[in-house]
């Protein structure tokens, strides 16, 4: 790429170049299938079903009811949404019909104090998730944030340390 290159048109030509090998990589493959014989009789193995290792469940907080209540986590066979919480109480009863939770807290500060909870799914403000990772994290939850993490240097460092320090496990949910 030239040094003058704009961003738009690096990335307008990666596109058109991985297009391309997408293309390029099907003819091989269908010319490669051409040689082979087809069995009308064979059908295609089904994928195997997934079966969870265990049957123990991570029980999780979800703090913020706007973004945070179109995650299906308690969808999943080893997750469990215990307890929720809202600024706003009609956010917060959303959150606990969304998923059928009949504990709430009106806080994050709040949350974070019930020792029953594992994790932490933080969807509250941009401006907030630093500092609210890290109060999660200090509390001995493991957290998953939305974007971005943070907004300055210092609460990245500050939530880089406290992960580090602590053992926990920190995810960042890309929503795209």
């Amino acid at each position: 790429m030239a040094n003058d290159s704009s961003r738009r048109e690096f990335l307008k030509d990666l596109g058109a170049g991985a297009l391309g090998a997408v293309v390029a990589g099907s003819a091989r493959a269908s010319l490669a299938a051409a040689d082979k014989p087809v069995s009308s009789s064979a059908a295609p193995a089904a994928p195997a079903m997934w079966k969870p290792d265990s049957d123990r469940k991570i029980r999780l907080g979800v703090v913020g009811g706007g973004f945070g209540a179109s995650f299906e986590w308690h969808r999943h066979p080893n997750c469990a949404v215990v307890a929720v919480s809202d600024l706003q109480t009609g956010r917060r009863n959303g959150l606990m019909k969304v998923f059928q939770c009949e504990k709430s807290y009106e806080s994050l500060e709040q949350l974070v104090l019930d020792d029953t909870i594992e994790a932490v799914a933080v969807f509250t403000d941009a401006p907030s998730h630093g500092r609210h990772c890290v109060e999660v994290m200090k509390r001995g939850k493991h957290c998953i944030s939305a974007v971005p993490a943070a907004m300055n240097i210092e609460d990245c460092q500050k939530l880089k340390e406290v992960k580090e320090k602590t053992g926990l496990k920190y995810m960042m949910a890309e929503s795209s």
